[in-house]
């Protein structure tokens, strides 16, 4: 008898762990394919960023995040590299009535990437967009932050200013949340970009008098701003741009905007940015061309 009920509680004991085995086992491998998945989708992000011809393995990137997101829906490493691919895709190789859909999606990825926190979650669904203007103080992923902003921000210039002046609130308030978090991140891309917003505002008033005066916009604190990016990092030519285009051509310093043309123009790409380099340097040629 207790023999038989050994062998019963042996059955029953093999019955309970084998299947237990299979799910850890299965678990473990989901985990190695998630892993395996995230190493190529960075290779491939990694070249797409430090080569110049490179709109295959950006959009194999793209995909291989994708892939990610369908294993780990809240993958926060995959959403910010969607956010910050997309606007890249836009940037460097879609022509202009391809790029909205581009920056469109890359703001959607990057606001599922703020929503990995649980305060912002629990706001954007009360407020939707308007939480974007007020980041929770415990939100600390400066990187989907930077690429919510940095797309929210191209899709407000291709619509103008005035006619996106809903957004600006946002494009402030997420910029500012980087600087807070780390002033040089990315090659202080967000004192450019308050720098960029603030000569915009600056240059459409009067009809902008309300935005200047609630977020403190100067022609002082632009300049600030750019020169501040530029000696955080002098490597990534977009800051010369910017600073040609927005603050030097509005303040009629055409001796300053061709300087600083020509410097984008005639330094090389190197090896930090070669890619947005690239795309800085198509875009002062445009403008110089306009002289």
């Amino acid at each position: 008898m207790y023999k038989d009920i050994f062998s019963l509680f042996i059955v029953i004991l093999l019955v309970s762990v084998i299947p237990l085995q299979a799910q850890l086992a299965g678990e473990e491998d989901s985990q190695t394919r998630l892993e395996k998945l995230i190493e190529r989708g960075d290779k491939a992000a990694e070249k797409a960023r430090f080569e110049t011809r490179t709109e295959t393995k950006l959009r194999e990137a793209l995909n291989i995040y994708k892939k990610i997101l369908k294993l780990d829906s809240d993958n926060i490493r995959s959403l910010n590299r969607l956010s910050s691919g997309f606007f890249m895709l836009a940037e460097a190789y879609l022509a202009h009535d391809e790029k909205r859909e581009a920056y469109r999606k890359g703001l959607d990825y990057g606001v599922r990437s703020l929503r990995a926190n649980s305060d912002f979650r629990q706001l954007h669904n009360e407020k939707g967009f308007d939480a974007l203007k007020k980041i929770p103080d415990s939100v600390d992923n400066a990187e989907g932050l930077l690429w919510t902003a940095s797309n929210l921000g191209m899709l407000s210039q291709n619509e103008g200013i005035l006619e996106s002046v809903d957004s600006l609130p946002a494009l402030v308030e997420l910029n500012e949340r980087v600087i807070e978090l780390n002033k040089g991140y990315l090659g202080a891309a967000a004192h450019n970009a308050l720098g960029c917003i603030s000569a915009e505002v600056l240059r459409n008033k009067p009809f902008t008098f309300w935005q200047v005066f609630n977020h403190g916009f100067s022609w002082k604190k632009t300049r600030e701003h750019f020169e501040t990016a530029i000696k955080q990092d002098p490597e990534y030519l977009g800051h010369y741009f910017s600073y040609a285009y927005y603050y030097a051509f509005n303040k009629d310093k055409e001796g300053l905007a061709k300087n600083m043309l020509n410097k984008v123009i005639q330094e090389p790409l190197g090896d930090t940015y070669p890619l947005m380099n690239k795309v800085a340097k198509g875009k002062a040629e445009i403008l110089l061309n306009r002289f």
